[in-house]
């Protein structure tokens, strides 16, 4: 017999089973039955778990605990229920139940988030076979029956709230559980638990008796009834002598237990719910009274010769066998049925179908519907297998059961696989056979397999080391790509393999090498020190010249990765463990729970069929019967495709590893090359870089040939069979809107089948790339048919490349999900870094998802459904993955989607990502603008400037958007910017016909974003300067009225309004009127008055005049934006040029002020700074720099004046001396306000004190002010005087402070001997005058010092030069006098010789 054909049409899509926040698992502690009745009135001992503390440093044995189930399954709920399918796993040597909600969807509307995981420990262990669960009727809950091995029943009414809110559970433990001890259980054993419903449970017992157990209304609250059901055969005579062991007695054993032939392995109530039907482990089929308990009527599953071997061996099924028994009720039923019962003998894993009209009777009640025909699944030839047991079954059936479906679990060792087989049951016998022998499909285990993670090309292996194209970076890279590729392996499962691999090692655990927070530290972090501990580079002493043995060390650290890895996927491959199938029948979809993965069963789309099926499809059509497959696929052109990728794909799986990762690479890079050469030119470049000619043998291109007689030889490989494949990976849209919203576990399917997708799509463009590149250098042309053009296949499937490294780009990197406000801010709103943001997500336990999920989940809701009854969710769930996946066009709108995710990371401050998501950018002058604001953000602002400089021209241009009529004009940058990186105000630099606008932008960018880039923000506000004097000048060379003429205009145009209605008024055609400008008036530099102005017109000409006055108001609002922006880049050149130490620019940039009092504080404002302690720290030279400056020479007048009060008012009050360091002088505010003075006025030292009046005296001199600088050193000497005779040190003619007095006295005397006679003297006022202070040539300084130095004389004095060197002569004396020790020590006279206080 020919072994049946198997189709692999479905695929597993493993999810994780992780919480949805590392403080999201509530644990609850339940008590035994013995400490219940204290426990029940209190409130519920529960606490929230961290599974990221539990996990750190967890052994493999703390692993299995917490992750690795015993048992697990999913409980589905009634349709109207929200959640309906809850995720029961039995962790922790079956003592902990954990709950968790895995509904894909939920209706629009109603949405609600599920946040926690709950955990249930008991007491004790529950008992294989001891829970069961049912849905209550009158609440939005139900309930867990739950057994233990020290036969305690419990009961938990768990509410939708509980999985919702924390509070939800807050309530008594006895509100929600119950604890029941039957006192049978201690002598008759319980083997098995059915739940009827949620008031009711049936025990299956080891003598073969029933215990059942119903709910009944007693003191407000519940209690259970009992009733027990006697054993099927022999009455309680069986019943006793199962308590009592017999010699010769045949049992199955059942753990501790002995089970008696007629214990019942499978119970199901009847749709009606009068009648049980039961298997017992004899292989008898008995139908009894529910309420009674009295067999209705028994069938022997066994056939007839069965029989007697059964009498004579007494056979008895396992004890362990998990499905036995359904009873189904199709829509319709034939003629006669009521329902059906469908059995399974282990025995001989033959399914019988068994028609019951009516249970109650005896003889004809029920019926076998096909007596001869023994329906076996041929699991022994689909996997080629003589032993195996078929662990679970489950029929959906379909009205009048036509194309019914059967889903089976059969177990070959310590393997699991699923398999589903469509058929009709009333078929005739000979075809429902041969359905049965060859319609069977198969489930894949899609890409969480532990054989497919170890044949991807990321997974480390020494092979790796010998590729030309490896280093050690290299190996380390894809090791962590591998290993942390999202939700591939669970932090748990890396956490565990991690202190393994320590221990083995013998390195320190995390948490010793990290004593503080060691969950803080990133996993990755401590993956990779971990790895690299016991790897070091050594010299290479085998070689004639030494050197570093780079060889070994590349060799070292594979041969760790490969360790570390190898420990993940043992890990990972206990995780995979099946350990159940369920079936939703509400909406068609197939579950497989895992050990430590939940797996809805999807169908597989048109390539990952023909990718599974390839070793079938490479035999041709003509070997291939009319079966499931060839069914499944879109038409028999499929198969032709099929055959053509089944050989294209062998052929480059045989090339060795080196090269077919040399061929993803640089597949890569050819994609997203600017194109230079010739098509035919790339692929010679590409077949040579690969070496495609040195690794492809005689014997692989022989075989490559032949690959292709199934599809008639190689002249059929044209273009139009290259673009049929190509054409396989596109999504076909259709249906209509859909009312379902994605919840968390919907989310991760939707994931998880998109990198799927993305990954054998990316495998069928390199298998056809390979075959179009050696079809175009190696074939013979005449082998080749006329119409294939490589040129064109090697361009087409580059661009389809380039779409799908995007793709899986996106799928395979993660950030934080930022929170909403985060989500919706733009750089210009928010400057905090993106540091603080990743730390805030990780103290708010934001999830780490994937680019693709945080940017398109979105546009899942646009997904449409297709049309069709009854469509199984299995189904859709393809549908939905592949029309998401895809779902962005990128053919047609690749750059702007590329550059809406550049613009998303950029707001969202993801810059490293963004950072690696330039090669994806064009050079488009907005993605260049893009690039260089990543550039800008990241600190390399050469590299920002050059940026911005290429954008400039595209980004100023007049936008050629056509807006709707009446709109505003949209500018190209607002269809460009949708992730609102510009905020509305900047929106306006760009697309204004002059890059003005765009410079004074890129300027204010450099000023906010980067504060020591000054030199930057001066370049690119002269370059805005420079455009907008360009801008001008244009206007004038098109006769383009400026500001004034505009203005003059408008006015005369008010004046015909106002005479034109004058005239009609009085009839005069004359009229004068004083009338003010129009907005010129709030310009600088206008001090017009009112004019008069006298005109005389002819004619109406209203509605013309209005419409000039509208054009001259809009020209005018133009003109005066022009004026501010202008001014604003101006102001920023000078702040730029001042904060640069280009003080002669900044001084020539003064002129440009065209405001007098902004003109005058820039002024103080530069020469404030240009005198600071750290500028003149920094360049001494600084003064000089002053003096040179044209102050007199300003096309805005003479600003010698300003200038010499800027300096009187510094030397007065100069700000305290610093040693601040240039960086901080470039980021520092040198126009704050100054820092407090000191009593006599000064607010600094003396020496900052005389540095300025030296200033301010050689500035006088320099213009020939003598009388304004004898002045200046007369302010300057009585302040001197001041501070030394308060001093308390002693006076020395050789301290520093008498001889800085003595000098300016000196130059005092010099300054009025270089006046006329007659002009030599100084006015000095008295401390009380309230004169303003002197200016250059005007009154002197107020000094509180007569002719003989008296202070606090209030009169004004007159000062000759002969007076001052009086005074020059007295003050020598004194200090001679006081260096002799003449001056009296208390009360002296302080006109003496030892007044202290003159000195």
């Amino acid at each position: 017999m020919t072994a049946p054909t198997l189709a692999y049409l479905f695929r597993e899509t493993r999810l994780n089973l992780d919480p949805t926040s590392p403080t999201s698992t509530i644990r609850f502690k339940l008590p035994r039955s013995s400490s219940f009745s204290q426990a029940r009135s209190r409130h519920v001992q529960k606490q929230i778990i961290n599974t990221a503390d539990e996990d750190l440093d967890q052994n493999e044995q703390g692993f299995a605990e917490h992750h690795l189930a015993n048992d697990a399954s999913v409980f589905f709920r009634r349709e109207s229920s929200s959640p309906r399918c809850i995720s029961w796993r039995l962790l922790g040597s079956r003592t902990v139940l954990q709950l968790q909600v895995v509904d894909l969807t939920q209706k629009k509307g109603a949405e609600q988030e599920i946040k926690y995981t709950l955990r249930f420990c008991f007491p004790a262990a529950i008992r294989p076979f001891g829970i069961a669960f049912a849905e209550l009727e009158e609440q939005d809950a139900f309930n867990i029956f739950a057994l233990t091995v020290e036969k305690e029943l419990y009961t938990l009414t768990i509410h939708k709230n509980s999985f919702i809110s924390q509070s939800a559970t807050d309530g008594r433990l006895g509100d929600w559980c119950k604890i029941y001890t039957h006192p049978a259980l201690a002598y008759r054993l319980p083997y098995r638990i059915f739940a009827v419903n949620h008031q009711e449970l049936l025990i299956s017992l080891h003598d073969g008796g029933i215990l059942r157990l119903e709910q009944v209304v007693k003191d407000g609250g519940w209690i259970w009834k009992d009733f027990i059901y006697a054993p099927g055969e022999g009455g309680w005579g069986a019943s006793i002598r199962g308590l009592i062991p017999w010699r010769e007695h045949t049992t199955a054993q059942f753990d501790d237990i002995s089970l008696e032939p007629t214990t019942s392995a499978a119970i199901s109530a009847s749709p009606e719910g009068n009648h049980l039907f039961t298997v017992s482990l004899n292989y008898m089929l008995r139908i009894r009274d529910h309420k009674t308990g009295e067999v209705c009527a028994q069938v022997d599953l066994l056939s007839q010769e069965d029989t007697e071997i059964r009498s004579n061996t007494r056979q008895l099924m396992g004890p362990y066998q998990r499905s036995l028994l359904q009873i189904v009720k199709p829509e319709f039923v034939r003629d006669g049925d009521v329902y059906y019962v469908v059995t399974y003998l282990p025995k001989d894993h033959q399914f019988k179908f068994w028609g019951v009209r009516d249970p109650g009777e005896a003889v004809n009640g029920i019926y076998d519907v096909h007596p001869t025909l023994k329906l076996v699944p041929p699991i022994d030839q689909l996997l080629d297998t003589s032993v195996w047991n078929l662990e679970e079954f489950y029929l959906r059936p379909k009205p009048l059961l036509q194309s019914t479906e059967l889903w089976i679990r059969a177990r070959v060792g310590a393997t699991s696989q699923v398999f589903c087989l469509k058929f009709s049951l009333f078929d005739d016998d000979d075809f429902l056979q041969m359905t049965w022998n060859s319609d069977w499909m198969a489930v894949d285990g899609g890409s969480m397999g532990t054989s497919t993670l170890k044949s991807m090309p990321q997974y480390p292996s020494l092979e790796a080391v010998t590729s030309f194209a490896y280093h050690a970076d290299n190996i380390s890279e894809n090791a962590l790509d591998f290993i942390f590729y999202p939700d591939r392996f669970t932090f748990a499962t890396i956490e565990s393999a991690l202190y393994r691999y320590r221990t083995g090692l013998a390195l320190p655990s995390s948490k010793a090498q990290y004593p503080l927070e060691p969950s803080k530290v990133p996993l990755k972090q401590r993956v990779c020190e971990a790895v690299a501990a016991k790897v070091s580079l050594r010299l290479d002493s085998s070689g004639e010249r030494g050197g570093t043995d780079y060889g070994a060390y590349h060799t070292k650290v594979a041969e760790q990765w490969i360790m570390f890895a190898s420990l993940i996927v043992e890990l990972h491959r206990r995780r995979t463990e099946i350990l159940s199938l369920a079936f939703d029948e509400t909406i068609g979809l197939p579950w497989i729970s895992l050990a430590d993965f939940i797996s809805p069963i999807r169908r597989c789309n048109e390539i990952e069929t023909l990718q599974l099926n390839a070793e079938v499809l490479s035999h041709g059509e003509e070997a291939l019967a009319a079966g499931p497959l060839v069914r499944s696929l879109q038409d028999r052109e499929s198969v032709l495709v099929g055959c053509f990728l089944s050989a294209a794909s062998v052929f480059r799986q045989q090339l060795p590893a080196p090269v077919k990762y040399s061929i993803s690479t640089l597949a890569s890079v050819e994609a997203f090359q600017d194109p230079f050469l010739t098509l035919n030119k790339r692929i010679e470049n590409f077949y040579d870089r690969c070496a495609l000619a040195e690794q492809i043998t005689d014997d692989q291109h022989s075989a490559l040939l032949g690959s292709f007689d199934t599809i008639g030889g190689t002249t059929e490989l044209n273009n139009d069979l290259f673009r049929r494949a190509l054409g396989r990976l596109d999504s076909d849209t259709e249906g209509h809107e859909h009312d379902l919203s994605l919840m968390a576990y919907g989310e991760r399917a939707l994931m998880r089948g998109a990198q799927e997708t993305y990954e054998s799509g990316y495998d069928v463009l390199i298998d056809l790339l390979v075959l179009a590149v050696v079809m175009a250098m190696e074939f013979d042309e005449n082998d080749l048919p006329n119409n294939f053009v490589p040129s064109e296949i090697f361009v087409e499937i580059m661009n389809r490349l380039r779409e799908y490294e995007l793709l899986r780009y996106l799928a395979s990197t993660t950030r934080m999900e930022p929170p909403p406000k985060e989500r919706h801010s733009t750089l210009s709103r928010s400057h905090r870094s993106s540091d603080a943001i990743h730390r805030r997500a990780e103290e708010q336990h934001l999830p780490t998802v994937t680019l693709l999920w945080s940017i398109f989940i979105g546009d899942w809701k646009n997904i449409s459904v297709p049309q069709g009854p009854d469509i199984p969710t299995s189904s859709l769930l393809t549908y939905w993955i592949r029309n998401w996946a895809l779902g962005p066009d990128l053919t047609g709108n690749y750059d702007e989607i590329v550059e809406d995710i550049m613009g998303n990371l950029l707001v969202h401050k993801d810059f490293d990502l963004a950072a690696n998501f330039v090669p994806f950018l064009s050079s488009s002058p907005w993605p260049m603008y893009l690039k260089a604001r990543l550039s800008l953000e990241q600190g390399r602002l050469a590299e920002a400037a050059r940026a911005f400089k290429k954008a400039g021209f595209g980004l100023s241009r007049i936008s050629k958007n056509k807006s709707p009529p009446g709109a505003e004009p949209m500018k190209d940058v607002e269809t460009w910017d949708h992730q609102e990186l510009l905020a509305p105000h900047e929106v306006h630099y760009f697309n204004e016909g002059n890059a003005g606008s765009y410079y004074q932008h890129i300027a204010d960018l450099f000023e906010r974003t980067r504060p020591q880039a000054w030199t930057y923000v001066a370049e690119f506000s002269r370059m805005a300067l420079w455009h907008f004097d360009q801008k001008r000048f244009m206007r004038k060379e098109a006769d383009v009225d400026d500001l004034d003429v505009i203005d003059r205009k408008k006015s005369e145009a008010n004046h015909h309004r106002e005479s034109q209605s004058f005239r009609r008024s009085t009839g005069s055609d004359k009229y004068t009127q004083r009338s003010p400008l129009g907005l010129r008036n709030s310009l600088p530099g206008n001090d017009e008055s009112d004019m008069d102005v006298e005109v005389k017109y002819e004619g109406d000409d209203s509605l013309e005049n209005s419409r000039m006055l509208i054009d001259y108001s809009l020209a005018e609002l133009g003109a005066i934006k022009d004026y501010e922006a202008k001014q604003e880049s101006v102001n920023r050149l000078f702040t730029a040029l001042i904060k640069t130490a280009k003080w002669e620019k900044a001084y020539s940039t003064l002129v440009r002020f065209e405001k007098p009092d902004l003109r005058t504080s820039q002024l103080k404002y530069l020469i404030q700074n240009l005198l600071s302690p750290t500028s003149l720290a920094l360049n001494p030279a600084a003064p000089s720099l002053l003096l040179r400056l044209p102050f007199s020479a300003s096309p805005n007048g003479d600003l010698s004046p300003l200038a010499d009060a800027t300096l009187l008012d510094l030397a007065r009050n100069p700000p305290a001396s610093t040693s601040t360091s240039f960086s901080a002088y470039l980021e520092s505010d040198t126009s704050a306000t100054p820092p407090p003075r000191t009593r006599n006025g000064s607010s600094g030292s003396s020496s900052g004190d005389s540095k300025y009046w030296h200033i301010l005296y050689a500035f006088r001199i320099s213009r020939s002010d003598f009388r304004g600088a004898a002045y200046a050193l007369w302010e300057w000497l009585a302040r001197l005087r001041t501070s030394s005779s308060s001093s308390s040190r002693r006076v020395s003619a050789s301290g520093p402070r008498e001889e800085e007095i003595s000098r300016v006295f000196l130059l005092l005397i010099n300054v009025l001997a270089c006046v006329e006679p007659e002009q030599a003297w100084l006015l000095a006022e008295g401390q009380g005058s309230k004169r303003p202070p002197a200016a250059a040539g005007f009154a002197g300084p107020g000094l509180g010092f007569g002719l003989k130095g008296k202070v606090g004389a209030a009169e004004r004095r007159i000062l000759t030069l002969e007076d001052v060197r009086g005074e020059y002569a007295t003050w020598l004396d004194r200090v001679a006098a006081v260096e002799q020790g003449r001056f009296a020590f208390v009360g002296g006279d302080r006109d003496g010789d030892g007044d202290v206080s003159m000195l």
